[in-house]
């Protein structure tokens, strides 16, 4: 259903990102075709490889670890940027940072 989803978005869109269990996926090849004049990759890895029968668990784990490590890459680009601070009107600091790095390592 994710490929079809993919496929029917490109008539639409080229902003269309897709997090797989490892790059090489039929859905990240379908995706790496799209045109891209902003980013070069737009796909996220978990990482866990090609899992035949794969517990949803595993997916949900490597998933949320992969989007907490993106948010806190932007928070910190947001937070040691005061013109980012001011525009973005961002009440995260360094502390609540630090608590949410503890919590996911």
């Amino acid at each position: 259903p994710s490929l079809a989803a993919a496929n029917l978005l490109q008539s639409s869109t080229n902003n269309v990102f897709v997090v797989t269990s490892e790059w090489d996926t039929q859905i990240g090849r379908a995706v790496r075709r799209m045109p891209s004049d902003m980013f070069e990759s737009r796909i996220f890895s978990t990482q866990v490889g090609f899992r035949a029968a794969e517990p949803c668990t595993v997916t949900v784990a490597a998933t949320h670890q992969l989007l907490t490590q993106i948010l806190l890459q932007l928070s910190l680009i947001v937070v040691s940027t005061r013109d980012l601070r001011i525009a973005t009107g961002t009440t995260v600091n360094d502390f609540t940072l630090s608590q949410v790095e503890r919590c996911s390592a």
